[in-house]
Parts: C-alpha cells; sequence; structure tokens
C-alpha cells in the first residue's frame, strides 16, 4: 500500500478535544506538509544520518495545533509506525505514539468518541472528562498500539 492510499484509512481530517485539535493531512497536501521537516523552503533537503537529524524515513502526515508539533510516519516500517516530536528544539526526539498507521486512525476513533460534546476549551470544562472515561480510553489505545509510549494521549485526556 502506498502512503497516499495509508493515509486514506485514516477516519478523520482532524479531531478535537478541549484545546487540542490534531490535523491529518490529505494526500495532496503532503508534499507542502513537509516544507520545514524534510524540505527547507528553498527546496533544499533538511535530512541527515545524525543522532537528532530528521530522517529521510519520516513523512509529516498531520499536526497538532496548539503546539505545531509534527506527526509523522517512519516509511522505513513495514507497518507505517507514527512518531511525534518537539516542533522548535535544536534536535528531533522522535516519540512513537502509534505502532501503525491504523493504530493511528484508531486511537483516533478513540479521542473522537470522547470528544463529543468536548471539542473546544468551553465544552470540556463544562463536561470535563472522568478518570473512569480516561482509563478506559487510554486503555483503547493501548489493545491497538502496545508498544507506543502514551505520554501523547495522556497529556491530550489530562487538559484542563
Amino acid at each position: 500500500m502506498n502512503i497516499e492510499a495509508a493515509l486514506r484509512t485514516v477516519p478523520f481530517q482532524s479531531v478535537s478535544l478541549g484545546y487540542v485539535t490534531v490535523h491529518i493531512y490529505s494526500p495532496e497536501q503532503l508534499d507542502e506538509a513537509q516544507l520545514g521537516y524534510a524540505i527547507h523552503p528553498d527546496c533544499t533537503p533538511l535530512t541527515g544520518n545524525k543522532n537528532g537529524d530528521w530522517r529521510t524515513s519520516w513523512i509529516v502526515i498531520a499536526y497538532e495545533d496548539g503546539s505545531g508539533d509534527p506527526i509523522f510516519i517512519d516509511v522505513s516500517t513495514n507497518e507505517l509506525s507514527v512518531y511525534t516530536a518537539m516542533n522548535g528544539q535544536a534536535s528531533w526526539n522522535a516519540q512513537l505514539i502509534a505502532d501503525s498507521l491504523q493504530g493511528f486512525g484508531k486511537a483516533l476513533e478513540s479521542i473522537f468518541m470522547i470528544a463529543k460534546g468536548r471539542e473546544n476549551p468551553a465544552a470540556l470544562e463544562t463536561h470535563p472528562i472522568t478518570e473512569n472515561e480516561r482509563l478506559k480510553t487510554l486503555e483503547e489505545i493501548r489493545r491497538y498500539n502496545p508498544k507506543a509510549n502514551l505520554e501523547f494521549w495522556e497529556i491530550w485526556l489530562t487538559q484542563e
């Protein structure tokens, strides 16, 4: 499956919960999404093989709007593992947030379900996530992503 076809399997263009929205790029936006990460705005490559470099195998597929942190797949893995890294640092420290692109889609579905009626900060304040809801959602995410670091998802679910 090529990247564009795999990306079309992600069930959402964006998911919002409280202060956080994750926006997923369409296949048609992928080239533009690489600017500032793999490609400098002057069209020269920004990739390297040293620790902290942006890797040639990383393709930005989404971003978190509050921080602007990229969400990217690693095309060197058969399952297209999904990562994020803090934007604006001196180097890239990739954090695995989903074992596969399919697992990422399942995690977004879990967030989408708990986000109903909590899509913005005011709605989340009026109807906060209970500890039981948070734990069940994290359990669902873990079921599809047993190797992933859940910190990304935990932060999203514990906004105040």
